[in-house]
């Protein structure tokens, strides 16, 4: 229950004077931690781990606590998202037969806050059609309303980057010549959806900050769905709410980042803009949107957050950047999106960028799949084509 009395006490502080109602908010809370603990306490069942152990127990920035075979590691099995590659070796798409060096790629996809290995699933297929090996990391909203406030995120995100380390850090070719000569060079291209994955970049940015030697073997960073770099409660309620009620499109109102517009969160005027939202949700909304006005200006989160911007806006390394997004998202506004392009192109970055215009929140393969896949092939085509 010191779940409930913790939700309840913070719902109180921020405006809900009445008990009736912040216990009544602290118990929905309480059923949600209940459900997401069922979630993802199936997330990382037990397993042959013998291809992460193998992997992670090399790790130059390995403990001795990590490389326990009963540590939970954030990598993905075959069967939970996580594809080593085999069948890519075994079709040829990628091999450096006959002395040519041609590097060995890795899709590291990044997902929205509450996706699921199944949501993730087309963006898999998409780059193992490709002749990729993909890596997936996803958040479940507990992690984020953990007592610790993402500490516990913070601690998967650090082990997570130890195994892209350890993978990227080995010379492994796809066949027996290449393992001779070493051939193959390992590199990452990153994925991320909405600001959660975009977030985790940087954090991984930021923990490689002392590795520029793998920091180089990024290739190439599609941003889907996210980039804004403002702490803005009501977009970050938006997402919250979002994930709570699973929906792909937005849980909130369009954010207008124009100076003139007034953003009114009051539970008639959410009513009015999306007629087709539940009670509960419009509730859940204004309770986020003051939950989050009060957590983002606490100093540590706040500073935390603001450090991971900092790297996104002016660390990121230097390979293309492909933006895609739509000026009807509302969770993100499409304005943030742009304004951080357009300060990514002011200071000298690749950057490419695409508008679907009219396909909600993280929603664009499913939309346009076919204008999607060719959006993403073109960026691949620029990446490879700056390889030595």
């Amino acid at each position: 229950m010191e779940s409930v009395f913790t939700f309840t006490t913070i719902a109180r502080r921020i405006g809900f004077r009445s008990s009736a109602v912040a216990i009544g908010l602290g118990l929905n809370y309480r059923l949600f931690l209940l459900r997401e603990n069922a979630y993802y306490s199936h997330r990382i069942p037990n397993r042959d781990t013998r291809l992460f152990h193998k992997i992670f127990s090399s790790s130059p920035f390995a403990s001795s606590q990590s490389q326990s075979q009963s540590h939970a590691l954030p990598f993905r099995s075959a069967s939970d998202g996580f594809d080593d590659g085999s069948d890519v070796r075994e079709s040829g798409l990628i091999c450096g037969c006959g002395g040519k060096k041609e590097p060995s790629f890795t899709a590291v996809l990044l997902g929205w806050l509450g996706a699921e290995e199944r949501h993730l699933k087309r963006y898999v297929d998409l780059y193992r059609s490709r002749g990729f090996r993909v890596v997936t990391f996803v958040v479940p909203p507990l992690q984020i309303l953990d007592v610790n406030l993402g500490r516990g995120l913070e601690q998967r995100i650090q082990e997570f980057t130890r195994e892209l380390v350890t993978l990227v850090s080995e010379t492994e070719g796809h066949c027996d010549e290449d393992r001779r000569n070493g051939y193959v060079e390992n590199c990452l291209f990153f994925h991320t959806f909405s600001n959660t994955g975009w977030l985790i970049y940087g954090a991984i940015l930021d923990n490689l900050k002392s590795r520029s030697d793998i920091a180089e073997k990024i290739k190439g960073c599609v941003v889907d769905s996210g980039a804004d770099p403002e702490l803005n409660p009501q977009v970050w309620a938006a997402g919250f709410c979002a994930a709570l009620f699973k929906k792909s499109k937005s849980a909130g109102p369009y954010v207008s980042l124009s100076k003139e517009s007034k953003i009114n969160y009051e539970t008639d005027d959410l009513k009015k803009q999306d007629p087709n939202q539940s009670v509960s949700e419009i509730i859940f909304l204004a309770i986020l949107n003051k939950f989050f006005s009060f957590i983002l200006l606490l100093p540590d989160v706040n500073q935390r957050l603001t450090k991971l911007i900092q790297v996104l806006s002016s660390n990121q390394p230097h390979c293309p950047q492909l933006y895609l997004y739509s000026s009807a998202d509302k969770v993100i506004p499409f304005e943030s999106i742009e304004g951080f392009i357009g300060l990514q192109q002011s200071s000298g970055r690749t950057i490419h960028s695409y508008n679907f215009k009219s396909s909600p929140h993280v929603d664009h393969l499913r939309s346009f799949p076919h204008l999607y896949s060719a959006e993403i092939g073109k960026f691949l085509d620029v990446c490879f084509a700056i390889l030595p």
